[in-house]
């Protein structure tokens, strides 16, 4: 369903597109969009080559184990951690994976999943863990990753720190069944895939001046490619790229579609600011104003079933062009929406595939299980931006 999904909203987005085309002086270079995702594509894959691999070596088993540790589980800010750092190499994949294996280990499904998607977002104030993120620093990253880490860590902890006051410390309930557990050889790979990825991230961007999206996507790439290379064959991994290929095509078309769409609506956006007075460029441009439509007008549409991809590729353009935010302060807001639209949109990927792994409706699993923490969540992250906006980040 959500790779259906996904390929109907990339036709949508190739729709717009090419109207707005037939609307706009002069030729969009669409050529350009289509390669404005490539480093979010790369991602993609390696998302999925890293996941396998540390699949393959039973990564599931070493969370079952550490879930079965009470000094773990028995708090959500520890268990919220936990997710956290899996969400770094398990994207959204992460909390499908909790739900169905709380689910079949006689946890609580859907609290550790309500965490785990929650540790998701968290994660992408950090790195671009998602390829949503890996879209915004894309298009802005013209700043330090570590002032991203340090000014955008505080909305993470926010968000952990709502999770244990709204009573999610429920999730803890239930016996964990006993499950095999991991060998010695498999936390050796697990651990030495880690510490590879890490070591490739930071030389790569460092030593390549690579931008973090590029860095982490060559990252998680490498890293996967060469783990099942040595543990099975050059063949098997052929097999595995040319199925997860298959497998991603919709979202792979969806991103493709959205760089159309933000190649034609940037198109179209001269002559839209042309026809406005420079007050009302000023007032479309405040940051006030900006933060207040990315942190709360565009999440609310999502709730009502427009994809984020799509808001992202339509509202970006048009609000990047007369924005008077800092940088890292617009970077924050778009990372924002995603969040929150990753969370309350009942069409978002990591509401579908997590509402499947859990038996329970995409409404349940979006605005039912996080709305009121993102109406909690939004004032202060909007009052946040909003200040460090005004002394200039």
């Amino acid at each position: 369903m959500a790779r259906a999904l996904s390929g109907r909203i990339g036709l949508i987005a190739i729709a717009i597109a090419l109207i707005l085309c037939l609307f706009t002086a002069g030729s969009p270079n669409l050529l350009d969009g289509l390669n404005h995702f490539d480093s979010v594509l790369l991602l993609l894959i390696g998302i999925g080559l890293l996941r396998s691999y540390l699949i393959d070596k039973n990564l599931n088993q070493v969370v079952a184990g550490t879930l079965a540790q009470g000094w773990i589980s028995g708090y959500v800010s520890r268990l919220f951690g936990l997710y956290t750092g899996l969400a770094l190499f398990l994207s959204l994949a992460l909390a499908p994976i909790i739900g169905s294996l709380a689910r079949t280990s006689g946890l609580d499904a859907k609290r550790h999943a309500v965490i785990a998607m929650r540790a998701i977002c968290a994660s992408m104030f950090l790195l671009p863990t998602t390829v949503g993120a890996g879209a915004v620093n894309a298009s802005l990253h013209d700043f330090p990753l570590l002032k991203a880490v340090v000014f955008g860590s505080p909305i993470a902890v926010l968000s952990m720190w709502l999770s244990v006051i709204e009573g999610e410390s429920n999730a803890v309930q239930g016996q964990l069944a006993d499950r095999p557990s991991p060998t010695p050889a498999d936390r050796f790979a697990l651990s030495s895939a880690t510490a590879a990825f890490i070591v490739l991230a930071i030389t790569i961007k460092v030593g390549l001046n690579a931008t973090t999206v590029s860095a982490i996507a060559l990252a998680m790439t490498t890293t996967g490619c060469a783990g099942i290379c040595l543990s099975h064959s050059v063949n098997d991994l052929s097999k595995r790229i040319e199925a997860l290929i298959s497998k991603t095509m919709p979202q792979i078309t969806l991103f493709l579609a959205s760089g159309l769409l933000m190649a034609a609506v940037s198109g179209f956006v001269p002559a839209a600011r042309s026809a406005l007075s420079d007050g009302m460029l000023d007032v479309l441009g405040a940051s006030a104003v900006q933060i207040f439509l990315i942190t709360v007008v565009l999440p609310a549409l999502s709730v009502i079933g427009l994809h984020p991809m799509l808001l992202w590729a339509i509202f970006f353009p048009p609000l990047h062009e007369v924005t008077h935010m800092p940088d890292l302060v617009e970077y924050l807001c778009w990372i924002f929406m995603f969040v929150s639209a990753q969370l309350i949109s009942p069409v978002s990927i990591s509401v579908i595939l997590t509402s499947a792994s859990v038996e329970r409706s995409s409404w349940e699993m979006s605005w039912g299980s996080h709305g009121r923490h993102i109406v909690m969540l939004t004032v202060p992250t909007a009052t946040y931006l909003y200040l460090l906006d005004l002394v200039s980040i």
